[in-house]
């Protein structure tokens, strides 16, 4: 009896030493979630507290529109979808026949009216001085008339003949400033069908992507019918912020971006400005609240933010990317 009762106790204390350790490694497991938790609360706390940031942005930019500016058939087109281009590069050709024609003519009629001009100078030189001679010998027959060398009838006619040819001087100044006045016109003419000809050439505007390009050799264009677009490299993010997380926010902040398409890639970049207005109130339809129903919705207002660099081209940025910008506010207190 007595061994049996000594060895009951060394078995009990046996099965309590695993229990005990379970408990010990319960509490560290519990203490180290607590940590943990506590961790990330103070990490969101600060993150909330000195960053702002949304999922609502999209990369944006600044195509050009490029349209013809003359009609006729298309000789050439020099480029592919999208395309990397120059500025200045050759993108589409009009035939430049019907143009160059229209040069030619305007070139004629400069010409001709320069002639014209040559000689209406020409007769105004010769209507001065055919005045400055009737105006010599009237002065001279007036002269004569009074010691009685001459008759009053010839100098009614040296008076007449002078004033005639004043009058075919004023005349001839007349025709002169009429045709300066055309061959001013046709030099005007001249340059626009050269400025029309050099039309035919359309070239790159800036440096970017061909974009949306419907155009085609041997097809007719109009006037002002687009060709394609020219998707330039100033890339630029607009977020479309909560209306309370705009506490802080001012112009000049610095920023982060990243792009679902390059995960891990972070791009620096800061606040341009601030739209006067939100989203909602330049839309097609703008919300009317002026009802017997109101609801109160959280707005959005478009914050404009620009890259510090230019992208990366092996990080290549298009229109329309989805992409999450954070600003970093300050460490104000938001109330």
């Amino acid at each position: 009896m007595s061994a049996q009762s000594q060895t009951e106790p060394s078995g009990r204390d046996e099965r309590k030493a695993p229990s005990g350790r379970k408990r010990r490694l319960v509490i560290v497991v519990g203490l180290i979630v607590l940590c943990a938790g506590a961790v990330a609360g103070a990490i969101y706390y600060w993150h909330s507290r000195f960053y702002e940031s949304t999922d609502d942005a999209y990369i944006q930019g600044h195509p050009i529109n490029v349209s013809a500016r003359v009609s006729g058939n298309v000789m050439g087109v020099y480029v592919t979808d999208n395309q990397r281009v120059s500025q200045d590069t050759l993108l589409v050709e009009v035939d430049p026949s019907d143009y160059q024609i229209r040069v030619a003519k305007a070139q004629a009629a400069v010409q001709s009216s320069q002639a014209d001009e040559e000689k209406a100078a020409a007769d105004v030189e010769a209507s001065r001085a055919e005045w400055t001679k009737q105006q010599q010998d009237w002065q001279r027959n007036e002269e004569l008339a009074r010691q009685g060398a001459v008759t009053e009838q010839t100098l009614e006619h040296s008076r007449a003949a002078a004033r005639t040819a004043q009058a075919n001087l004023k005349a001839a100044g007349r025709n002169l400033a009429s045709v300066r006045g055309q061959t001013a016109e046709r030099l005007a003419a001249a340059d626009e069908a050269r400025l029309e000809l050099s039309y035919t050439k359309i070239h790159a505007p800036e440096a970017g992507y061909v974009t949306q390009k419907s155009v085609e050799a041997g097809v007719y264009v109009n006037v002002g019918q687009p060709l394609m677009a020219i998707v330039t490299d100033d890339m630029y993010v607009i977020a479309n912020f909560k209306e309370t997380q705009l506490t802080h926010m001012r112009p000049g902040q610095p920023a982060t971006v990243t792009v679902d398409a390059y995960p891990g890639v972070v791009f620096q970049a800061h606040v341009d400005s601030i739209q006067a207005g939100t989203g909602a109130t330049f839309s097609l339809f703008p919300p009317e609240n002026a009802t017997g129903s109101f609801v109160k919705i959280v707005q959005r207002v478009p914050v404009k933010i620009v890259f510090d660099e230019p992208a990366d081209p092996s990080h290549r940025l298009v229109l329309g990317m989805s992409a999450r910008p954070k600003v970093r506010v300050g460490g104000t207190d938001k109330q």
